[in-house]
């Protein structure tokens, strides 16, 4: 599973930096594609602070 949604979000990371690219593309390719970066990681830092915030709420199995 963990490597499952590692694909899928480095699939979602290069699907947000082509986007923005691709909008962004009158700026310039360098400045197009450094904005696309920009926001895939931001969009990773939100995954990773949601993953924070939701592992809080994991319990401990008891061994039986």
């Amino acid at each position: 599973m963990r490597q499952i949604c590692g694909s899928f979000g480095t699939a979602i990371a290069m699907l947000v930096v082509s986007l923005v690219s691709n909008i962004q593309a009158v700026a310039g390719k360098n400045v197009a594609l450094a904005s696309g970066y920009h926001w895939s990681f931001i969009l990773m830092l939100v995954f990773a602070i949601l993953g924070l915030v939701a592992s809080f709420d994991l319990h401990e199995r008891k061994q039986g």
